[in-house]
């Protein structure tokens, strides 16, 4: 092959300048893509999902008496940091924990017999409820356990690093000035960072956001046959938003199968979820929940827990 030949060549087989820029633009591209997606899979495995959060029912009421400080103290013991709570007034307006709007079903007499009437605690005042006997009906080792008020709990929870888990009942008629009143409680303890406020009322909730901008609220439905409630109930969580709190749907549930509806609609609207299980035996049903299902309130079990289990199969 002469030399002109051998040019000749050379110039069939080179790629025009204006080729070798377009390839390179191309090339560049390409490194440019693949060098962010190595970078966001580096940021998620940096930055993992929040974890579960597994929620004590009125203490650890499977053993103790549900709602005392012995309940809590258990709580602690078994594990759970959440501990979920129930406020009532005396006549008096000292805020004390209980679930009913009568002390009977939990309060004995000092020598352990029932109440021969029913007592609303809104009509006894602080001092005639410490006459009753709130541990007994448990059991004997929790013989002279009194009603706690509201402090003792967040002393309780303060002096153990639980957190305090707060339910405003529909039937106490709270006023903006007790709400506020409680509010201010939480802070004197240093937990506003810590506690959670939840209730079936908005309008509750509502005077707890205008209280604290950040506290973290949520709403709680019945979740029974159907899920036609969740999507108004979803629409009135975000009008409890402040723009720096927290808010979530807490369901309760009476039908297991409904979570999975009720997740998909929060995950669409980007709520978070929590739901309470306060049966004994579901700790298989409860392995199988959606992932969008943060947290579980519980009598005994701890969903976290559970979910560590579930993973390692």
């Amino acid at each position: 092959m002469d030399i002109s030949s051998f040019r000749r060549t050379i110039r069939a087989h080179t790629v025009p300048v204006g080729q070798r820029t377009f390839l390179r633009c191309i090339l560049s591209m390409i490194l440019c893509i693949a060098l962010f997606f190595f970078t966001m899979q580096a940021v998620l495995a940096d930055d993992p999902a929040p974890p579960v959060r597994s929620i004590n029912h009125r203490g650890y009421n499977t053993v103790a008496p549900e709602n005392t400080l012995p309940a809590y103290e258990l709580s602690k013991e078994n594990g759970f940091q959440i501990v979920e709570t129930d406020i009532a007034f005396t006549k008096d307006g000292v805020p004390v924990l209980l679930h009913d709007a009568e002390i009977n079903r939990t309060a004995r007499n000092a020598d352990g017999s029932e109440p021969d009437r029913m007592i609303e605690i809104r009509k006894i005042t602080y001092e005639e409820a410490l006459v009753y006997d709130f541990g007994i009906w448990k059991g004997e080792e929790y013989k002279g356990t009194r009603i706690p008020t509201f402090e003792e709990f967040l002393q309780l929870c303060r002096r153990l690093d639980l957190d305090p888990y707060i339910e405003l009942k529909g039937d106490r008629g709270y006023s903006t000035n007790v709400v506020e009143g409680l509010v201010e409680l939480v802070r004197k303890y240093g937990l506003e960072q810590r506690a959670t406020w939840i209730s079936f009322d908005k309008p509750y909730l509502e005077a707890v956001r205008d209280c604290d901008p950040d506290a973290r609220l949520g709403l709680l439905i019945l979740l029974w046959l159907s899920t036609d409630n969740v999507e108004k109930s979803i629409q009135d969580v975000k009008t409890l938003q402040s723009g720096s709190n927290e808010v979530f749907l807490d369901v309760y549930c009476f039908c297991l199968n409904m979570v999975e509806g009720c997740a998909a609609l929060c995950r669409d609207a980007g709520i978070p979820l929590e739901a309470y299980f306060i049966e004994q035996d579901l700790e298989e049903e409860l392995k199988k929940l959606d992932p969008y299902v943060s947290g579980a309130t519980t009598n005994r079990i701890r969903y976290d827990e559970l979910l560590k289990e579930r993973d390692r199969r």
